[in-house]
């Protein structure tokens, strides 16, 4: 269950209605906030204005909350999505000020590179988010990812950026005060907006409904199904739900769908925690007999 601190994302509409969540104000975001101690300093530093803090992690989740509770803190909400996914999909144009990155994985491993968030192509993404003139401001220890990312700024041409000294107003990080402990330098990068390009939404809400359907599910094990950036593979039947995973552009979700026998034949339902998108309408026509089943199974 969502806290009154968090936003059920899944349940909005597309992209968020910020000023409906928050009010009049300008609004600031911090991707990765860890415990949330950098979000309680911006909502303390900007009281009339609101803090929008997006992570993935459950653990980091459950942490900020508490701060936040006990810091009686009333302009921050939180929000459970990888930042791929909130730019892509819930994140209105030209309604953020700025971005904090608190020190992001530098996913250091050369296979890994495209996996590192502020590359080019988020970096549209968050171009068309923030207002015009608006700014994003990186803070990592590591200095091949921040050269990384000043590479990706010169190609990418929709910021300009200023390499200089952390803010002295900045209270630090967990990470930060270990960075420095062991004597490394730390990178900072300020990034402003320069121009709005256009992006291609990968992530699109559709009008899905629970079907019946006559297939034998449990002879569709492993089959995957893929048309453009959408991919759904039917991993198994478990009991009554039909377990399935859902891909579409960034968005990736194990959903677990609940079974239930019916004269016409089995319904399957559409739980409120999974995203009504192309995948899943995608897996229910192909259920309901509207499209054609792969001829082979993915394994």
């Amino acid at each position: 269950m969502e806290s009154l601190l968090s936003i059920d994302w899944k349940n909005e509409t597309f992209p968020l209605d910020l000023k409906k969540i928050f009010g009049e104000g300008a609004v600031r975001v911090e991707i990765g906030f860890g415990n949330g101690e950098f979000l309680v300093y911006l909502a303390k530093k900007y009281p009339d204005d609101y803090v929008l803090g997006i992570e993935y992690s459950w653990v980091s989740m459950r942490k900020a909350e508490k701060r936040l509770k006990k810091e009686g803190i009333e302009n921050v909400k939180l929000v459970r999505v990888s930042a791929e996914v909130a730019f892509d999909l819930l994140i209105p144009e030209r309604s953020i000020k700025e971005v904090w990155l608190n020190f992001p994985d530098p996913w250091p491993k050369k296979r890994h590179t495209k996996r590192r968030l502020l590359n080019r192509e988020f970096q549209k993404y968050l171009a068309v988010s923030l207002e015009d003139g608006g700014e994003v401001h990186l803070l990592t220890d590591h200095e091949g990812y921040f050269e990384f990312v000043k590479e990706e700024v010169n190609e990418g041409g929709v910021f300009c950026m200023e390499e200089k000294e952390p803010p002295s107003w900045h209270p630090g990080t967990k990470y930060w005060r270990k960075w420095e402990e062991m004597g490394k330098k730390i990178h900072y990068l300020r990034m402003v907006k320069k121009a709005h390009p256009e992006v291609k939404r990968m992530i699109k809400p559709c009008e899905v409904e629970p079907v019946i359907t006559r297939l034998d599910l449990h002879s569709m094990r492993d089959v995957l199904i893929r048309e453009d950036e959408v991919i759904v593979k039917i991993f198994k039947v478990d009991g009554d739900k039909l377990v399935v995973y859902l891909k579409e552009g960034p968005l990736f979700e194990k959903a677990y769908l609940p079974l239930e026998e019916t004269q016409e034949g089995i319904k399957v339902g559409i739980p409120e925690n999974v995203f009504r998108g192309r995948a899943l309408k995608k897996l229910m026509e192909v259920l309901n007999g509207k499209d054609s089943i792969p001829s082979t199974p993915s394994r």
